[in-house]
C-alpha cells in the first residue's frame, strides 16, 4: 500500500466515525499496547490482495466498523472487543495538542 492509499484509508473510515489506531499490525502488539489504550478499541480482522490484516481502530458501534471497511472494498472476517484498559474519555487521540489551543477553538 502506497503513502497515498493509506491516507485515503484515514479519511474514508473517518466519514464512519471510526478511528484507525494501528493499521496492518499483529495481535501481540495490541496486547503489549494494552494498559494505554481506550477499552473501546477493536480488532479488525479483514482480507486485502488475499492476505489477512489486523488493524486496531475505535468506533461507537461495530456497523460503522463493518461499513466502513467494506464500502472500501475489503472483506471484513472479524472484528472484536475487549482490548485497552482506559476510560475512553481519559484517552487523548490528539496527545500532541496542546490545552491551550483546545480552549482557543
Amino acid at each position: 500500500m502506497t503513502e497515498t492509499t493509506e491516507t485515503s484509508k484515514l479519511t474514508h473510515l473517518k466519514k464512519y466515525d471510526v478511528y484507525l489506531l494501528f493499521e496492518n499490525t499483529t495481535r501481540d502488539t495490541i496486547k503489549g499496547e494494552d494498559s494505554e489504550l481506550p477499552s473501546d478499541v477493536h480488532v479488525v480482522t479483514y482480507q486485502d490482495d488475499d492476505e489477512t490484516k489486523l488493524d486496531a481502530v475505535r468506533a461507537l458501534k461495530m456497523s460503522d466498523i463493518f461499513d466502513g471497511y467494506h464500502d472500501r472494498g475489503l472483506k471484513v472476517t472479524r472484528i472484536e472487543s475487549g482490548f485497552g484498559k482506559l476510560r475512553p474519555n481519559l484517552y487523548n487521540i490528539n496527545k500532541g495538542e496542546k490545552k491551550e489551543d483546545k480552549k482557543k477553538k
